[in-house]
């Protein structure tokens, strides 16, 4: 029953019980008609009390009295030449007079009504169900809601208004520009000069009269590197393009490079989506991990991405086809020269072997002696290269994994990693010699003794992790938990072997740096006597010389370019670190939105009856119906009634 049918009804059944008392039930008395007035009040106020206004500002009944609006940062876009999105948004609030003003972005928080001109829009999002849902609590049946129409959580709004049953109407300040821009830029931290490096770049589109194509151009230090043109994609999507180039030669060891990714002019007419820029270290050798491939099977393929994520540094790849001949992994194949793979196995954070005996080349055998962070797949008995490991004769079948997680350094990656389904290895050895750690075991046709899949051991300084087994990627190729199992268990062991082997003393946590938030930095162990200092292009905007880590907090920046210097020591020897960093704004709300068409919903039943959301109830009516019921007792004892 709605709202004005309900009143009516209580109006009309007040009437009749007190018509129907005094007429029949009451003595005629003089007076009695005044009693009845009373009663048939009191009843009413009981009846239709929670269908009725309560007093104060904001409150039910002030349908059309509540604005909503939208101070997030897109609001300080130019809606004019002249004037921005939230200067219209005032002067809308303005004629709409409400009695209350609900400001919202990431949250939202009830604002003076005389303060309309004292509003900035500062906020890091725009969403406008938490605003809903101040609305209602405050006690507003319906409200409108002044923005620019790029809703964050629209489908959650429109249903969370929808069962509020709030009244939704809303006013946009501006149409809807076209606008393409780069939502993401994945730039490698590190490069190595003269290989064949992969930019990926997200094209993000949205408007009503969108270009057909547009071109993406990479560049550095006033260079084009490459450029590519695409079909733009439909508004409300986005679309990922691939540079690749190749990085000249630095003129040292090593230099840090900016490198600026563009849209054609025009793209984004505001003009803050259509650049952005990342920093890159462009070394003469690999310094990250290096994976040698003697023996090529489908295990390298699966094992070299995990590798490049698992390093900061990235990681490379060679495979080799014929004696003294190696070719480089990726999407362009190149001949290497044998002494640039030795170089970068000499240098390299991380070396890794796929395969062995015969194979090995006795200069990498000699590499693999003096590296002290070495992971080595055997794939045959004998000597583990580089570990004083010793691999007895394996025995081929199907190994299926043990159910249960031994302890180890990784085995809180694992942990809650169904194995049932995990394809079998091929083959496993048993190991002879020392060994620390091992994470996973398995069983030949789940029957007899366990034997690990992998062990690991320290010496001083060094670590190595030596497969015992074959047929790891079998687990890389298939969806679900055996495609967990392998990325999880080869980045645990990549992240072990790499801990405190950091050639850098001093290193970003994050780069690029999310804007409003510090900067952290990682201090290598052992660090003393350290002095950070951050400068941007003017002045020293902060330092330290208290912290010696492992996580250091830096201050926290504005968007823009930066350089960070560290100086200290380490095992007596000092060192100095020189480097330039971006801080980008983190949010989304300056990029290319997609726009529905402006919303209007009709209040509810649902927000007018009982137990309306947010609804604040009258009481009013039951304590005047109190003091009714009282007066006609009063009078009825004057009158000389019962």
């Amino acid at each position: 029953m709605t709202h004005p049918l309900w009143l009516a009804a209580a109006a009309g059944l007040a009437i009749f019980i007190t018509l129907f008392w005094y007429a029949h039930r009451e003595e005629r008395v003089r007076g009695r008609w005044t009693a009845a007035v009373l009663r048939a009040l009191a009843l009413f106020l009981i009846l239709g009390g929670l269908f009725l206004p309560a007093f104060g500002r904001g409150g039910p009944g002030s349908t059309g009295s509540v604005v909503l609006l939208d101070t997030s940062r897109s609001m300080t876009l130019p809606a004019s030449p002249r004037t921005t999105r939230l200067d219209s948004a005032r002067a809308v609030v303005r004629s709409l007079a409400p009695d209350m003003i609900i400001g919202f972005g990431a949250d939202a928080a009830q604002v003076p009504g005389d303060s309309v001109d004292g509003i900035t829009a500062t906020g890091g999002a725009t969403r406008v169900a938490v605003a809903f849902e101040t609305a209602r609590r405050l006690g507003a049946d319906s409200v409108v809601v002044v923005s620019d129409g790029e809703w964050e959580d629209r489908q959650l709004a429109v249903t969370l208004a929808e069962r509020l049953g709030l009244g939704v109407r809303e006013i946009n300040v501006l149409e809807p520009p076209s606008r393409v821009g780069i939502r993401t830029l994945n730039v490698p931290r590190q490069m190595r000069s003269g290989d064949s490096v992969r930019i990926v770049v997200e094209v993000f589109a949205a408007g009503p009269e969108l270009p057909d194509s547009i071109t993406v151009e990479l560049g550095t230090g006033g260079r084009t590197l490459t450029t590519e043109r695409i079909a733009v994609p439909g508004s409300g999507r986005s679309s990922r393009v691939f540079l690749r180039f190749r990085p000249t030669t630095p003129a040292g060891d090593g230099e840090w490079r900016r490198y600026d990714v563009t849209l054609d002019a025009g793209a984004d007419p505001y003009g803050t989506a259509d650049a952005r820029t990342a920093w890159a270290e462009v070394t003469r050798r690999a310094t990250g991990v290096v994976l040698v491939v003697l023996t090529p099977d489908w295990e390298a393929r699966n094992l070299l991405p995990v590798l490049r994520r698992a390093s900061t540094a990235g990681a490379v790849g060679y495979v080799l086809t014929a004696p003294g001949r190696f070719v480089s992994m990726g999407p362009d194949p190149t001949a290497v020269p044998t002494s640039d793979v030795l170089a970068d196995a000499r240098a390299a954070d991380l070396l890794v072997i796929l395969g062995g005996g015969d194979r090995v080349p006795e200069e990498l055998r000699a590499i693999a002696e003096r590296q002290d962070r070495l992971l080595v797949f055997p794939g045959r008995a004998g000597p583990a290269i580089g570990t004083p490991l010793r691999l007895r004769d394996g025995e081929a079948g199907d190994w299926y994994l043990d159910e249960t997680i031994v302890a180890s350094p990784i085995s809180g990656l694992l942990a809650g990693l169904a194995v049932d389904d995990v394809p079998p290895l091929t083959l496993l050895f048993d190991a002879e010699g020392p060994s620390t750690w091992t994470p996973l075991r398995a069983r030949r046709n789940r029957q007899g003794s366990a034997l690990p899949v992998m062990t690991g051991g320290m010496r001083g300084d060094e670590r190595w992790v030596v497969a015992t087994g074959a047929g790891y990627w079998r687990w890389a190729f298939r969806d679900g938990a055996p495609r967990q199992l392998y990325e999880r268990t080869f980045t645990g062991v990549a992240g072990w072997l790499l801990e405190n082997r950091v050639l850098r003393m001093v290193q970003l946590d994050s780069d690029p740096v999310a804007a409003a938030r510090p900067v952290e930095l990682r201090v290598a162990a052992g660090v003393e006597r350290l002095r950070l200092v951050v400068r941007d292009s003017a002045a020293v905007v902060w330092t330290d010389s208290t912290s010696t880590g492992p996580a250091v907090r830096g201050p926290t920046l504005e968007s823009g370019t930066y350089r960070l210097e560290a100086r200290g020591m380490r095992d007596g020897t000092s060192f100095r670190i020189e480097r330039p960093f971006e801080v980008v704004d983190a949010s989304r709300e300056l990029e290319p939105r997609d726009r529905a068409p402006e919303l209007t919903l009709a209040a509810t039943a649902s927000s007018l009856g009982l137990g309306g959301a947010g609804r604040r109830r009258p009481v009013w009516p039951f304590l005047a119906a109190a003091l009714l019921l009282c007066t006609e007792w009063a009078w009825r004892r004057r009158i000389g009634l019962r």
